[in-house]
């Protein structure tokens, strides 16, 4: 319904979509169907999947589609009470090839630890790519270089001495490029996996030719799971947009009510509906201890969500030489995954209804009581800690070209900035109370013309949460941030409730011939 609703829907300005799931009948009918689709029948993609581009996998990475199900409804009693039932099964294989930036073949070799020097002469080209040392140079009063005066390594070759060892630990893992050049000189192959169950089912009773009572129950459990195109060390994932990690949800959905017809001119309906969204995304690596594994403290802590990969940035994200994809785990750069993420939701309803018609009058007044539950553990920055190795690092502040490059800040060890997510707490809940009133009169003024006025009145509770220290927020006002249980804070955080939302309904309808 995108516009002009009935005073009966609300708490939306651009459109309320109705659904009605289906009964049973008299008659047994029934339906089934399948859909597949899968890589033999697709076309290879001729940048990234020629022959033998794969050394671990088939040129075409494994694709799948597959979609079944059917549904069945009949009587168990005629003409009394029916059933309805659905399935449907979905089977996914999503295959993704993609190019990405590693080390060159002369880095492998000359960086990868032992005497002599880090060779980053490739990434020389068009007066780009020079290297200076940091360690050179003015130093301001908080002693971090300004990059005037910083000298330059000759012919970017950086003693091996001074490579930081975490950073020839991870060189060590990185596959050796399968394509020539300093940028997209890797092809990477392989599928995600998306696996989904869903079914409904309802059942409907005629007690009397004036009651009719119904249930219903719904439920979708989804799996999916997707590897990293860098193995242990991450990076982009082979899911759809790059994601990796796995996930797991089950989501439920109960509803029963009865219409009942009080009087031939009376009706009423009514509905409790309870619905749960569940959904845990982890990431590819969570439980090892990667980082302390490759010489990196810190990192790892053992608090919960601290496991597996950081996400490492080397580079500007600006496709500048120097600059390799992402490595690791990330929700904004590696393979956009909100990692670890445990999200519970619960909504409950009841909701009442009635019609009344007097001469050309139809009224219908009702109510509606929501009662809803949110728990959200989230990690929008990796809790492992997301690290940048900026150009800047190794550049320097004077003349047209002041050079630089990210993989040098890398093996330097040179960490131009670090964030991470940390959450103290796994059970902060919120929950709110909305209650809905309305009554709305369609008048037939004439055989033509048809009156619609009504009136809605929603009330929004404030949130609160499920205890002390679970919740608050910056007061602007008082300069304060209010949390909830402490001081005269309740668990609302002391918000006042607004009873003025009021949304009025105003139409016709005319019949022109």
């Amino acid at each position: 319904i995108s516009q002009n609703y009935d005073a009966e829907f609300g708490a939306a300005v651009a459109g309320v979509t109705v659904m009605q799931t289906k009964s049973g009948s008299n008659k047994f009918h029934g339906s089934a169907y399948e859909f597949r689709r899968s890589d033999a029948q697709e076309a290879r993609d001729p940048f990234t999947q020629y022959p033998h581009n794969n050394p671990v996998g088939p040129d075409i990475p494994n694709t799948l589609s597959n979609v079944f199900g059917g549904t069945i409804g009949g009587p168990v009693l005629r003409n009394k009470l029916f059933f309805f039932t659905d399935y449907q099964g979905t089977r996914q294989k999503v295959g993704n090839s993609f190019k990405l930036t590693v080390p060159t073949a002369l880095v492998h070799s000359t960086c990868a630890g032992g005497s002599g020097n880090c060779d980053l002469s490739e990434y020389l080209q068009g007066g780009q790519g020079q290297v200076y040392d940091p360690a050179t140079g003015a130093v301001n009063k908080d002693g971090a270089a300004t990059g005037v005066g910083r000298v330059p390594f000759a012919n970017n070759q950086i003693p091996n001495s001074r490579l930081s060892a975490p950073a020839v630990n991870v060189l060590k893992l990185l596959p050796a490029p399968s394509l020539p050049g300093v940028q997209n000189n890797y092809v990477a192959s392989g599928f995600g996996v998306y696996n989904f169950n869903q079914f409904d089912t309802r059942i409907d009773d005629q007690i009397t030719s004036s009651v009719h009572i119904f249930g219903r129950y719904g439920y979708l459990g989804s799996q999916q799971s997707s590897p990293a195109a860098l193995g242990v060390l991450g990076g982009n994932g082979f899911g759809v947009g790059g994601w990796a990690g796995s996930e797991t949800g089950g989501n439920h959905s109960l509803a029963v009510g009865a219409d009942v017809a009080v009087k031939p001119q009376l009706l009423t309906d009514l509905r409790f509906s309870y619905f749960r969204y569940a959904f845990v995304e982890a990431k590819y690596d969570g439980t090892t201890p990667l980082m302390t594994s490759l010489g990196m403290p810190g990192l790892n802590t053992g608090a919960q969500g601290s496991g597996g990969a950081a996400q490492l940035e080397i580079g500007d994200a600006s496709g500048k030489i120097g600059e390799l994809s992402y490595l690791g785990s990330g929700n904004h750069g590696a393979n956009h995954c909100n990692c670890p993420l445990d999200m519970t939701e619960q909504e409950y309803a009841f909701i009442n209804n009635w019609t009344r018609d007097i001469g050309h009058h139809s009224v219908k007044f009702g109510a509606e009581i929501r009662h809803l539950q949110e728990l959200r553990i989230p990690s929008d920055v990796n809790r492992t800690g997301e690290l940048q190795f900026a150009n800047e690092r190794t550049s320097t502040a004077s003349g047209a070209n002041p050079g630089g490059l990210g993989i040098a800040s890398f093996f330097l060890g040179d960490v131009s900035s670090f964030q991470r997510y940390v959450s103290s707490s796994t059970n902060a809940q919120e929950h709110q109370y909305r209650t809905f009133f309305y009554v709305q009169d369609n008048w037939r003024l004439t055989p033509k013309l048809t009156l619609n006025l009504g009136g809605r009145w929603e009330i929004y509770f404030p949130e609160a949460v499920n205890g002390k220290g679970n919740g608050g927020f910056y007061d602007l006002n008082t300069n304060t941030i209010r949390v909830a249980g402490y001081g005269n804070i309740g668990m609302n955080l002391n918000i006042q409730n607004n009873f003025t939302f009021l949304a009025p309904r105003v139409g016709f309808a005319y019949q022109l011939t």
